[in-house]
């Protein structure tokens, strides 16, 4: 993982969370990808990204150094293994694949390429989270060994 602390990412695409991406000095452009068109009007209004209109862009296109896939669980093998064939990182909001088999072809292609994969196991966002992170933070709990949250 420290080999990508001194690559320069140019652009991210198809992830929820852009705004985070812009915040990072390394990131000089986010692209975002949506099949739905109208997703993405909202999106492109509140902050400065690129959009695209289809995957295969994503995979030509040569400024784009990283992948994010924030997709329907069903199409992140086939994503993420063009994003690896396109010379491109990658990172798989979870679950990975829908088999085990697909997360170790995947993982053995990123070998083969020397590209970085990653699944994503962010749960900040979720209200569940934000509820425990006001519960910890105020103290209210006595004391507590492990604190676990199903959502």
């Amino acid at each position: 993982m420290n080999k990508a602390k001194n690559c320069r990412y140019r652009s991210w695409i198809l992830g929820p969370n852009c705004q985070n991406l812009l915040q990072i000095s390394k990131v000089s452009n986010v692209y975002v990808c949506d099949i739905n068109k109208y997703r993405l009007t909202p999106l492109k209004r509140s902050i400065s990204v690129i959009s695209l209109d289809s995957p295969s862009e994503v995979f030509t296109n040569k400024e784009i150094d990283a992948v994010i896939i924030a997709t329907p669980i069903k199409t992140h093998y086939t994503l993420a293994k063009k994003s690896i064939v396109s010379k491109k990182h990658v990172l798989i909001e979870k679950p990975m694949t829908t088999s085990v088999k697909e997360s170790e072809d995947l993982i053995a292609l990123a070998e083969k390429y020397k590209k970085i994969i990653m699944v994503g196991h962010t749960f900040i966002y979720s209200e569940t989270v934000k509820k425990i992170k006001q519960i910890v933070t105020k103290k209210t709990l006595a004391k507590y060994t492990i604190l676990i949250a199903r959502v």
